[in-house]
C-alpha cells in the first residue's frame, strides 16, 4: 500500500519487520518448548540424584547393621529381653522381680552369687513349670545373656536394662 507520498504504508512496514525478525525467543516463556524440556530434564536429574542418595543410605545402613553386635541368644524357654515388655511374657519376668530386686538392693558392690541360690530354690518350688529342667547356673547365665545382670568376682550386679525391667514390672503390676 502506498500513501500519498508514494511510500509504503506504516502498517506494512511493521508487519514486514516482524517477519524478518523471526519468532522471538524468551527462556521464561511457558509456551516455549525449550523451557518445558529444561524443566523435564531438571526433574529427571533431581529424581536420579534422590534415588542415588536413597541407595547410598541403604548401603551405609546395611554396613552399619552388619557391624552391630549380635543380639543375645534366645533365653531359656525361647524368651528374650525384648519380649519383656510384651504382655503375655510379663508373668515370666514378674517371677524374676524378687531375685532382681535382691541384686539391686545389694548396692554397687553387688551381691555374692551364692546368696541368690536360696531365692532360686524357693522360686523353683513355687514355679516348677517355668524352671523345670534348669539349674541355678543356667538361670545365672539366663540373667547375663538377657543383659539384666552381670557377674564378676562371684558377685552379681544389675545392669541399666535390669533396672529398667524392674521399673517396668513394678509399674505393670
Amino acid at each position: 500500500m502506498l500513501n500519498d507520498a508514494g511510500g509504503q504504508d506504516s502498517r506494512s512496514v511493521i508487519v514486514r519487520h516482524r517477519i524478518e525478525e523471526g519468532p522471538r525467543y524468551c527462556p521464561f516463556d511457558l509456551k516455549c518448548p525449550m523451557f518445558v524440556l529444561v524443566i523435564a530434564v531438571a526433574a529427571l536429574l533431581g529424581f536420579l540424584a534422590l534415588l542415588g542418595l536413597l541407595l547410598f543410605a541403604r548401603f551405609a545402613e546395611s554396613r552399619h547393621i552388619a557391624r552391630l553386635p549380635v543380639a543375645p541368644e534366645p533365653l531359656f524357654s525361647g524368651l528374650s529381653y525384648d519380649q519383656a515388655f510384651e504382655g503375655h511374657y510379663e508373668l515370666i519376668w514378674q517371677v524374676q522381680v524378687p531375685g532382681l530386686e535382691l541384686i539391686r538392693n545389694s548396692g554397687e558392690s553387688g551381691l555374692p552369687v551364692h546368696n541368690l541360690r536360696p531365692w532360686f530354690e524357693r522360686t523353683l518350688r513355687s514355679y516348677p513349670d517355668l524352671f523345670e529342667g534348669h539349674t541355678f547356673e543356667e538361670w545365672l547365665d539366663f540373667l547375663q545373656r538377657s543383659r539384666v545382670a552381670r557377674f564378676s568376682n562371684d558377685r552379681a550386679s544389675l545392669t541399666g536394662l535390669g533396672c529398667d525391667l524392674l521399673d517396668h514390672c513394678r509399674m505393670a503390676g
